[in-house]
């Protein structure tokens, strides 16, 4: 065997070998590969394909309620008509029971669907409880404002204690009627107040 100049010929390893993967295990290999891609790129591009392509709110719930992804995720949309929200617990193959505005579910009033975390049907953890005050957040806000929220309104919930504790990483508050969108990266600097 000739150096080839780029390895150290005294590298104590055994020679390489050939052949050591059948081709039928290379097959197999390459088809989970290609599939595994597949389902990571509906996952990365599902909620913008739905945003791009569906030509009203219902078609994008419907939509994000049922495209195949690689990986739970919660999707939280908006239509720009009142009553159109909603909160999508996905699981790979189906939505989790979903929480409209018009169907209701296990944490939402009239006017709003709330979501932390955790997944709405499941008690969220004692140590962690953001659910409890966003909820009681988002009831104070409502009683003040007519049950009408803005970007501010909305941005004064999500970031109030414990709603926004040193947990959280990203908060986001958007308008479809306005397409107005405000995303903040979060800053914890461990002296919040005890709710």
């Amino acid at each position: 065997i000739r150096d080839s100049g780029g390895e150290d010929p005294n590298h104590g390893l055994p020679p390489k070998r050939f052949g050591d993967i059948m081709w039928t295990e290379a097959m197999k290999r390459s088809l989970r590969i290609r599939a595994n891609h597949e389902l990571m790129s509906r996952q990365t591009h599902a909620l913008r394909d739905a945003m791009l392509s569906a030509a009203s709110y219902d078609e994008a719930l419907q939509t994000l309620s049922t495209v195949k992804l690689a990986a739970p995720v919660y999707y939280t949309i908006s239509g720009a008509a009142r009553g159109q929200g909603a909160v999508l617990t996905r699981e790979r193959d189906t939505s989790v029971e979903p929480m409209t505005l018009t169907t209701g579910g296990s944490y939402n009033r009239s006017w709003y669907a709330l979501q932390t975390n955790y997944d709405h049907f499941v008690a969220a953890p004692a140590y962690d409880d953001r659910r409890r005050f966003g909820l009681r957040h988002m009831d104070e806000m409502g009683a003040q404002s007519g049950d009408v929220a803005t970007l501010d309104s909305m941005l004064d919930v999500i970031t109030a204690w414990p709603t926004r504790n040193d947990g959280t990483l990203m908060q986001a508050v958007m308008c479809p009627a306005s397409g107005e969108f405000r995303a903040y990266a979060a800053y914890f600097s461990g002296s919040a107040p005890t709710p």
